[in-house]
């Protein structure tokens, strides 16, 4: 799986990128944005291969993270979207950390420990010797 070196990555490092996210809350994407539909597919497509590297990291893995979407209650087929931390792979999910502050899910928390099916992961990102791997999402914005 091919990276990009991190001092590369335009417009947003990876950690500026989750700092705004994590500044802005929310950052709106209109469903059926093709660019974003686009990376999502991307990281789901590539999900296999990253659950294999989560079982058997790599040497120089030093970060891995998933950013997922949840149900917002009350408004039928939105969602909100934000990463988690202190993933491990379970036998068919994911046991994750919440890692931003939920906006609009009043169910979750900063550092909720919580429980994440692959249909719902919508990114993810490995730190690898320096490089980025996936972070579909962060790009397109």
């Amino acid at each position: 799986m091919k990276g990009i070196r991190l001092p590369d990555f335009q417009p947003l490092r990876l950690k500026q990128a989750i700092q705004y996210e994590q500044e802005l809350g929310v950052i709106p994407v209109g469903s059926g944005d093709p660019e974003m539909d686009a990376a999502i597919q991307q990281a789901r497509d590539s999900l296999p291969r990253v659950m294999e590297m989560l079982t058997s990291p790599a040497p120089g893995q030093t970060y891995f993270g998933l950013k997922a979407r949840f149900p917002v209650q009350g408004a039928a087929g939105e969602h909100e979207h934000f990463w988690l931390s202190d993933v491990r792979q379970q036998e068919d999910h994911f046991a994750a950390s919440i890692a931003n502050h939920p906006q609009r899910l009043d169910y979750l928390q900063l550092y909720d420990l919580i429980t994440v099916y692959p249909d719902d992961v919508t990114d993810w990102i490995i730190i690898q010797n320096g490089e980025l791997l996936g972070g579909y999402t962060v790009r397109v914005l």
